[in-house]
């Protein structure tokens, strides 16, 4: 019996299978090697060309950063260098990466901040001269913006470390690409020898994160936004509004924050802050403000702009598709919301604007008599054409207010003007759709992390596949992509689980050349990568795991339901939303195992990797990895009896455990059949189905 709100990872699920019939024809579900680089390079996303070379660069004390105009570089020697002037993201850059090597080393470093006034040579107590040790040039401060140049190039001596850019963003990139490079070798903390030339593959490379459904402070967008800039992307798409929430400060209309946040929401002053805090890094805020669907949060300040009429200060805590929609047919509405994104359009600096228009099923419309009267007299014979109309009324707003709209792929309808771009969900075929139609496009379908696929599943997306038959220019309207994080399923405990570290392998999807594929190369990078993220930046997604399991043991051990949580995952796509229709609202308590686990369970994969390497070689090191893990398992039901004793919310865990358990013990019973080369071993197969169905 498989438990309701779980999906087997599938190397578990076939584990019985692979230990039972020796099956090393079993296909294996990784994509192989167009290119690999040297194991050397541990780096996500991969840079696009990378020559290593013999020696590597030693982590001192005496480690130093200077800063310089790359003009000057190329005309005196590094003892000369002047100090540059402008006080660009270099600075800022090359700080991160200092204390991010000196916090993992110990080291203690001489410089703290980088700062204009540090001057390119230093010198020590007796006075000489210490020339510095990692020196970055630019040519000019670059700007946040869609095609910016972010190129770079390195080279590691064992003496010297030189990164020059045409801009600092090109800089900051660089940076982002030596941190992770820092290894340790014969005791000594090193950097591999190295020239990298590096640009990305697109353009646009974001991350669109859902802070509405349920709120996600500034605080923990910063931690998700130093997540980025370490995978080089350079797009946060903030969606902040939506049925369940209005989640930004309006000055104009302050009644959307009062009446349709619960009192979350970001002020317009921590935008400013979050919007220079991405800037620093290079990175653009782009807003979404969902119209006309998705509104129940507007309409709880204002009902007067939606049917059917809602009660003022009424929130919509349901999830589904019944919430009310804008109305189109009032004069009123557009007024509004002229008058709102001219206030935000003033807060956001990017040129691109997004209005969601998604999903508008349009039951409202139809069941309103003056929405059908209003249609009948503007001619429009469906709920598209109604959506159009409003479309077309939006973008001439924000075209007068100088901005580019964007939207999802339910704007795109025939005869609307093709200076917008299609951000789509529905997958490559609407986007290639799109790009041959004119339209700036960048994709999403694919990259929907909250739908809980394996990151193999993202990296085998891509915004143009080998398959497209496109044109030059058409090619040229592929902007790039996004991956996609909706919260209705998430809290801030659990949220960096669910785009943490998979979203590192979209990152590289968009950054690195096309021929970069090796999967298997792609996990052992991950999980380093994964670390990083957790140790440098502060980032969650491993660490909030043991504390979401002890609530369930109510403080008891934690190693028997860690034992289930490991190997197991949460159902993919949207079925456990499904399951729960009658009761899936914000204060839904996503305090379960579910909950808990991870999307692309890294223990399930390593018990593939080595029943499949014991399967190959028979090899004693492995026999012993897996007695004790099956027997482990074997012991889970026992385990278990007492844990849901001491906390009963469990109860609904024991068959998962008696799974397990029979898994454990048939898993023994071949493991052991294989070493000793049973020449007629039992029935696995069957064994193995009974076993499941009691």
């Amino acid at each position: 019996m498989q438990h309701p709100i779980f999906s087997w990872h599938r190397g578990i699920r076939l584990l019985t299978l692979l230990c039972c019939f020796c099956m090393t024809q079993y296909h294996w579900a990784y994509s192989q090697t167009e290119q690999t680089l040297p194991s050397a390079l541990d780096v996500m996303p991969l840079p696009a060309r990378i020559d290593l070379h013999d020696g590597s660069f030693v982590l001192t004390t005496s480690l130093t950063v200077g800063i310089a105009h790359a003009e000057k570089l190329r005309s005196v020697s590094l003892h000369q260098l002047p100090l540059s002037p402008l006080p660009t993201r270099q600075y800022s850059a090359a700080t991160r990466l200092l204390r991010a090597w000196s916090d993992r080393t110990g080291l203690v470093l001489q410089q703290g901040i980088i700062t204009p006034q540090d001057s390119l040579a230093r010198a020590d107590l007796s006075g000489s001269v210490i020339a510095p040790r990692i020196v970055i040039a630019v040519e000019r401060r670059g700007v946040a913006r869609l095609h910016e140049d972010e190129s770079y190039r390195m080279s590691i001596t064992p003496t010297l470390i030189s990164i020059t850019a045409s801009t600092d963003i090109g800089a900051v990139r660089a940076c982002a690409t030596l941190v992770q490079m820092l290894r340790v070798r014969a005791g000594k903390y090193e950097v591999p020898c190295a020239v990298i030339e590096d640009t990305p593959r697109y353009a646009w490379r974001g991350l669109s994160l859902d802070i509405a459904r349920h709120f996600l402070s500034p605080d923990h967008i910063k931690r998700t936004i130093e997540g980025m800039t370490l995978v080089k992307l350079n797009v946060l798409h903030l969606h902040l509004s939506d049925d369940q929430g209005f989640r930004m400060e309006s000055q104009v209309y302050p009644r959307l924050h009062q009446f349709g946040a619960d009192g979350q929401y970001v002020t317009q002053e921590q935008m400013r802050d979050l919007i220079r805090f991405c800037d620093e890094r290079g990175i653009r805020v782009v807003p979404e403000f969902d119209v006309p669907g998705h509104s129940a949060s507007w309409l709880a300040g204002h009902p007067e702009l939606g049917v059917p009429l809602q009660a003022e200060g009424a929130m919509h805590r349901k999830f589904g598709r019944n919430a009310p929609l804008m109305a189109p047919s009032r004069d009123t509405l557009y007024i509004f919301l002229e008058q709102f994104f001219t206030e935000m359009t003033r807060l956001f600096p990017d040129e691109y604007f997004h209005i969601g228009g998604d999903e508008v099923f349009g039951k409202q419309w139809k069941d309103s008599e003056e929405i059908q009267e209003w249609m009948k007299r503007e001619g429009l014979k469906s709920k598209d054409e109604a959506q159009k109309f409003f479309n077309k009324k939006i973008l001439a707003t924000l075209t007068r207010l100088n901005k580019k709209m964007i939207g999802w792929d339910e704007i795109f309808q025939p005869g609307l003007p093709s200076n917008i771009a299609i951000q789509s969900w529905q997958g490559n075929k609407a986007l290639l759709r799109g790009a041959k139609e004119g339209y700036d496009v960048l994709l999403s379908g694919g990259y929907y992390l909250d739908l809980h696929f394996k990151a193999s599943v993202h990296y085998g997306v891509d915004p143009m596949p080998d398959s497209a038959k496109l044109t030059a220019s058409e090619r040229k309207r592929i902007l790039g992509g996004e991956a996609t994080i909706w919260t209705e399923m998430m809290t801030p405990e659990n949220v960096d689980s669910r785009v943490w570290p998979r979203l590192a392998v979209v990152a590289e999807r968009l950054w690195s050349p096309v021929n970069i594929r090796d999967t298997n190369d792609m996990y052992r990078r991950l999980d380093g990568i994964s670390s990083r993220l957790e140790e440098d930046y502060k980032l969650t997604h491993r660490t909030n795991y043991a504390l979401s399991l002890r609530r369930l043991t109510n403080g008891y051990e934690i190693a028997p339901l860690k034992t289930l949580a490991d190997i197991c995952e949460p159902i993919k796509e949207y079925k456990r939303q499904s399951a729960i229709y009658n009761d899936y609202t914000v204060f839904y308590p996503l305090t379960h195992l579910v909950d808990a686990t991870r999307a692309d369970a890294p223990e399930a994969r390593n018990v593939m990797i080595t029943v499949r390497r014991f399967i190959k070689d028979r090899n004693r090191i492995d026999y012993r990895i897996l007695m004790s893990l099956f027997a482990q398992w074997a012991q889970s039901p026992r385990d278990m009896e007492f844990l849901i004793l001491k906390s009963p919310r469990l109860q609904s865990l024991q068959d998962l455990a008696n799974n397990v358990g029979a898994l454990g013990v048939l898993g023994m019973q071949a493991i052991d059949a294989l070493m000793n080369s049973s020449p007629q071993p039992p029935d696995w197969h069957t064994t193995a189905q009974q076993a499941l169905k009691k």
